[in-house]
C-alpha cells in the first residue's frame, strides 16, 4: 500500500536551531503579546478598519476611540 503525503523527518529544518531565539526575539519586540485584541471586530467600511488596525498596531488600547462591536 502507497502511503500519500507522508514523510520521514531526516533531520531538522534547517531554520530549527534558530527557532527560539526569533520566538524570544519577537516576544521582546511585542512587548509580550500580540498588539491587535483577540476576537471579531466588525467595521462598517474598509478605511475604518484600517484605521483602527494602525492605532492597534502603534500600542494604542482597544477601548480608544469609538466603540466596536466585538462578536
Amino acid at each position: 500500500m502507497k502511503a500519500i503525503g507522508r514523510r520521514d523527518p531526516e533531520e531538522a529544518p534547517p531554520f530549527a536551531e534558530y527557532w527560539d531565539g526569533f520566538v524570544e526575539l519577537a516576544l521582546a519586540l511585542s512587548g509580550g503579546g500580540f498588539p491587535v485584541p483577540r476576537g471579531v471586530w466588525r467595521f462598517s467600511t474598509y478605511e475604518e478598519e484600517k484605521e483602527w488596525e494602525d492605532r492597534m498596531l502603534l500600542g494604542e488600547a482597544p477601548g480608544a476611540g469609538p466603540q466596536r462591536k466585538k462578536t
